[in-house]
């Protein structure tokens, strides 16, 4: 689980051979140990750091193996719920986006449905983007200001590991509704919580 988290942030700090690297030691760590459940949970968490990378065949076999392991096992947390979210996000990355959206949904659905919320933004505004790329700007926008109000800024909440690149996101959208001032208030927005989160990537 620190492998995960030690290898997101040092890819968000700018570093992504160095990422890399503590991710493939995380995944033989675990492969190591042996433990299905550790090795499935490495690799669909892990597999995250592909989607950064913009390797969306990379991320689709981590996803297809952790959602081997999980059926072979009868863990359904793995096979019905994070490996499809990952799934969805390498169709996404390939420009399936119809696709990647409803894989997406679906593995969203039983996440947020068995009470998750953690990652939940991350895994919304990959889904506001294939939105956005199949002309739904408006739901897309929508999506992502729910994602910002209701998780992002609440208070006690706060989760932000991703708010610079969802504000990115935003921008972009704006800017192909032809709203150029909104789009460079949002990128302004982004690059400033960069900056304060030190996140070069």
């Amino acid at each position: 689980f620190v492998g995960v988290w030690a290898a997101h942030s040092t890819w968000m700090l700018g570093y992504p051979d160095q990422a890399l690297r503590v991710n493939d030691a995380k995944d033989e760590h675990a492969r190591r140990r042996g433990h299905v459940f550790d090795v499935a949970f490495a690799l669909t968490l892990g597999a995250d750091l592909f989607y950064y990378r913009c390797e969306a065949e990379a991320l689709r076999k981590r996803a297809e193996e952790a959602e081997r392991l999980g059926r072979e096992n009868s863990l359904p947390i793995i096979w019905a719920c994070l490996a499809p979210l990952r799934y969805g996000m390498a169709l996404i990355g390939q420009s399936k986006f119809a696709e990647g959206a409803a894989t997406l949904k679906a593995g969203l659905a039983l996440w947020e449905g068995g009470g998750g919320r953690v990652t939940s933004p991350y895994y919304k505004y990959s889904l506001a983007e294939a939105m956005a790329h199949l002309g739904d700007l408006d739901g897309a926008i929508g999506l992502i200001d729910e994602v910002v109000v209701a998780q992002m800024t609440r208070p006690g909440w706060e989760e932000r590991s991703h708010y610079a690149e969802i504000l990115r996101l935003k921008g972009w959208m704006l800017s192909l509704k032809g709203d150029l001032a909104g789009a460079e208030q949002s990128y302004v927005a982004s690059l400033d919580w960069a900056r304060q989160q030190q996140a070069k990537s």
